[in-house]
């Protein structure tokens, strides 16, 4: 049997690739000259620019080539990075993101036939961080055009919807091509195709790099194909695939979502590209599944997965026994409380974010308080704390400040200013408990580098005499 699946995946995905790319020059190796300059998307023809081209006024997407006889645009070292083409020898470049001002750069191309009503068609595409750019985002998308966009003037995003869209959470790499690819069923008539970052700023998600030089996303991109699939999708609600997924379609933490289309069908073709009936799904975003009977193919519901990380964390002061919690979590919706109190006759919980509560004890016996924060019912967090009631010292660590969080770059460390510790140990931990850095701090406001950390959450264990806290803090 596991010789029959292996088989069967590799004529599945083969019979795919064999069919006709209606991109043409998807590769962008065919040129009417060598380039020696920026901007010159357009000696790779039939590829565009949907502006003017004016370098003073508007977008101007560039092409690069091992052929160039200039190195602003070799391959693979170029004005922007180091990298080789995807395959063969030439690709594209656009900015997605410039922090300065708003700025947006488009590649266009005519597909080779016009794209027929209730066909499904796959699209894909590499891309790939300049080494220069000083942040990355996941924010581009394909636009199917019934018309040829020319001529815009200045660099605002263009007023389209786009039909596909990266997946949240896939930030572009500088390090390896990256693979963007879905499903797209045509209303008919589309025969131009355009590609770029149709958000506007706000909804524009960034991550910075920290070895960037100027502040921009510029993107690679190559290996541009539009597929269309052997048939029309037949619509009869009788054959519909069903899909098995998670109980869970939340992306908590590093967990992955599985989903498992209904058996019984020739085929499978995913909206992120995979052949598999089983789909384990580890980006948040839309999934369908399309499957083939006979000559026919029918599409699933669409199944929409979620991702969040909830960190739970909070501070607490007093006046007298009434207490003062801060919600300091971050990535949740909803809280519950509960502050410890030993007054068993009542009941001590809250869902407030930010609750008050006036404790039944004697001054200075500690108790402990805990916080659950709900990004959903499946995916939280629980920070607990060993609280005193009736006063509390300037050098407790219920006053630590850990910012920002998340972070990228740097982790501030930071006690009250009215504090007079002496000295306190810190330990760095993975979430499996691997330790990655130890120091001690002196000073009332510590700088941690974690520039080179691996994005994830981390444990920050502080000690001060016998008093201990962890706070959990995310690397992005």
């Amino acid at each position: 049997m596991r010789w029959l699946i292996v088989i069967f995946l590799f004529v599945s995905v083969a019979s795919l690739k064999a069919q006709v790319n209606l991109v043409p020059n998807g590769d962008f190796e065919t040129n009417s000259s060598c380039p020696n300059n920026e901007a010159q998307l357009y000696l790779a023809t039939p590829w565009i620019s949907t502006s003017d081209n004016d370098i003073n006024l508007s977008s101007t997407p560039d092409y690069f080539n091992q052929c160039a006889t200039s190195a602003f645009c070799d391959v693979p070292l170029n004005l922007h990075s180091f990298q080789l083409a995807h395959s063969g020898d030439g690709y594209s470049g656009i900015v997605l993101f410039d922090v300065h001002a708003t700025t947006r750069e488009y590649i266009e191309v005519p597909l080779t036939s016009t794209l027929l009503a209730n066909t499904s068609y796959y699209f894909e595409m590499y891309v790939n961080l300049s080494n220069l750019s000083s942040y990355t985002t996941d924010a581009i998308g394909v636009y199917f055009s019934d018309t040829v966009v020319t001529g815009i003037t200045g660099n605002n995003p263009l007023p389209f919807i786009p039909q596909l869209n990266n997946a949240i959470g896939n930030f572009i790499d500088t390090l390896s091509w990256i693979l963007i690819s879905g499903n797209y069923t045509a209303t008919g008539g589309e025969n131009v195709l355009i590609i770029g970052n149709f958000n506007n700023d706000i909804n524009t998600t960034i991550i910075e790099e920290p070895s960037g030089q100027y502040g921009a996303s510029y993107c690679f991109i190559d290996d541009v194909s539009v597929i269309a699939l052997q048939t029309p999708l037949c619509i009869d609600t009788n054959y519909i695939p069903t899909i098995l997924t998670s109980e869970n379609l939340v992306l908590c933490g590093v967990d992955t979502v599985w989903m498992i289309a209904e058996n019984g069908y020739d085929q499978y073709l995913w909206s992120n590209g995979e052949t598999t009936r089983n789909l384990e799904a580890t980006s948040a975003g839309d999934y369908f599944v399309d499957a083939l009977i006979d000559t026919c193919w029918f599409r699933s519901d669409t199944i929409h997965v979620d991702a969040a990380t909830p960190v739970a964390d909070f501070t607490v002061t007093f006046d007298d026994f009434v207490a003062t919690f801060t919600n300091l979590s971050t990535d949740a919706v909803t809280w519950l409380w509960n502050f410890g109190d030993p007054n068993e006759t009542i009941a001590d919980s809250s869902t407030q974010e930010n609750p008050v509560w006036t404790y039944t004890m004697v001054a200075d016996v500690p108790v402990t308080a805990c916080l659950f924060a709900y990004y959903d019912l499946y995916c939280y967090d629980i920070y607990c704390e060993e609280i005193i009631s009736g006063s509390i010292s300037a050098n407790s660590l219920s006053l630590l400040n850990i910012y920002p969080n998340p972070a990228t770059t740097s982790i501030t460390i930071e006690f009250p200013a009215s504090s007079t510790f002496k000295n306190a140990e810190l330990s760095i931990l993975t979430i499996t408990g691997q330790v990655v850095n130890q120091t001690s701090i002196q000073n009332l406001q510590t700088t941690i580098d974690v520039a080179g950390y691996s994005k994830g959450l981390y444990l920050f264990n502080v000690q001060t005499g016998d008093e201990v806290v962890v706070k959990k803090v995310i690397v992005k």
